[in-house]
């Protein structure tokens, strides 16, 4: 993601490939966060408890992240690629610079079309967000859940990580929102079918415990082949499911209905 704050701008590589289901393929071989990335993703057979996995962390992972702005303050503001140079010129952002480059991309990817069987909707402001996903759900009586891995040890590369638990999370009926790429928060919030979610419990190698949140798409026909899901899997769109884990600043929202958990 992108803070502008006191014209310091930090930027994140991953979070975008989490929304994107047909990514333009420079961002899986030029991104920097492509060992973290990597490791985020993986096939329906790690979800087993006594599985062992590495997860690979980078420095923007410790780094303080924006709220949403109020919904009266968030749309007052331009938000469309029409509007881009007035937005640059609010947020004070070089046109020539890598941050506008990541801002046109994000508004360029909230006006895409959604692909079959998804439904979309970029959220500038918590309202906006609720407003989505209740609408979506069909409730008001949802909840949210969030990866909650201790990935704040300052200096940390790379966790060792075995599951202990796995609980589904009302099977396909939830929506991700995951935080953008922009000068301001911003989630990009969608749901898809053919898709499950899971809550998953973990224990760190030195004992710690936390829960992680794992997404796992079964029709990935409509998606790109050139997305990084593929080359890391190897395997091609629309054959087998494929998982992710959610960072720990992104957002699953279900109903609120029994669960289900598979534990060792």
């Amino acid at each position: 993601m992108i803070l502008i704050d006191g014209g310091i701008v930090y930027k994140s590589h991953i979070n975008h490939l989490f929304y994107d289901t047909y990514e333009d393929p420079r961002d899986v071989t030029t991104s920097g966060g492509n060992l973290m990335l990597k490791s985020y993703i993986f096939l329906t057979e790690l979800l087993q408890p006594g599985r062992n996995f590495n997860l690979w962390f980078s420095e923007q992972m410790h780094q303080k992240y924006p709220v949403l702005l109020p919904r009266e303050v968030a749309d007052s503001l331009p938000f469309s690629t029409a509007e881009l140079p007035k937005i640059l010129a609010l947020f004070a952002v070089d046109p020539s610079s890598d941050a506008a480059y990541e801002i046109k991309r994000t508004l360029h990817r909230c006006e895409m079309p959604p692909i079959k069987g998804e439904i979309k909707h970029c959220a500038t402001s918590l309202e906006s967000m609720i407003d989505f996903v209740t609408s979506t759900l069909g409730t008001h009586d949802v909840s949210a859940v969030t990866t909650t891995t201790p990935s704040s040890k300052e200096g940390a590369t790379v966790g060792q990580y075995t599951i202990t638990a796995v609980q589904e999370i009302d099977g396909p009926n939830h929506v991700s929102c995951h935080l953008g790429t922009y000068a301001h928060a911003l989630f990009q919030c969608h749901k898809l079918d053919g898709t499950k979610a899971y809550k998953v419990a973990v224990v760190e190698k030195e004992g710690t415990k936390s829960e992680m949140v794992a997404i796992c798409h079964a029709d990935t026909a409509a998606w790109s082949p050139t997305h990084i899901f593929f080359q890391v899997t190897k395997v091609k769109p629309g054959t087998v499911p494929i998982c992710h884990f959610i960072p720990k600043e992104h957002i699953l929202w279900s109903p609120n209905k029994q669960n289900y958990m598979s534990s060792s």
